[in-house]
C-alpha cells in the first residue's frame, strides 16, 4: 500500500510597513495574509510554520487561527534572528512530519527557494507546491 505524501504550501510574507523597524504586515499586507487564508481555507493543514520575522509570522497567523492550529516559528520567535536561519530548521521540521501531513510555511522570497532547494534532493521528502 502507498504512503500518503507530505504535502506542503509555502507563501513568501506579505507587503511588510517598511518604516517600521519590526516591519510588520501593512494594510496591503494583512490584505494579502487574509487571502492567502481564505484560498487555503478549505485544505486541511496538519501543521503552520513561519520564520522568525514578524510579517511572516503575521502572514500564515490568518489560517492557523482559522484551523485551530499553533503557528511554530523556527527557529525562535525573535525578530532580529537572521532570516536565512529560518530556512534549514523549517525544512528539517516539514521532512519528519508523518505521512499525510499538510503544512504550510511562511517565510520571504529568499526562504522559499532555500527551503525547496533544501528539500528538492531529499528522496522520499514533502512534495513541494
Amino acid at each position: 500500500m502507498a504512503r500518503s505524501p507530505v504535502v506542503v504550501y509555502i507563501v513568501e510574507h506579505g507587503e511588510p510597513v517598511i518604516t517600521d523597524p519590526a516591519l510588520p504586515l501593512s494594510d496591503n499586507g494583512v490584505r494579502w495574509g487574509k487571502a492567502v487564508s481564505a484560498v487555503l481555507h478549505d485544505v486541511a493543514f496538519t501543521n503552520v510554520y513561519a520564520s522568525s520575522a514578524l510579517r511572516s509570522q503575521q502572514t500564515v497567523s490568518f489560517t492557523a487561527d482559522s484551523h485551530g492550529l499553533p503557528l511554530v516559528q523556527l527557529p525562535n520567535s525573535d525578530p532580529r534572528t537572521p532570516s536565512a536561519d529560518a530556512a534549514e530548521p523549517i525544512a528539517r521540521a516539514v521532512s519528519v512530519l508523518p505521512p499525510g501531513s499538510i503544512a504550510l510555511v511562511g517565510g520571504n522570497t529568499e526562504n522559499v527557494y532555500r527551503i525547496m532547494n533544501a528539500r528538492s534532493g531529499h528522496s522520499g521528502g514533502p512534495r513541494l507546491r
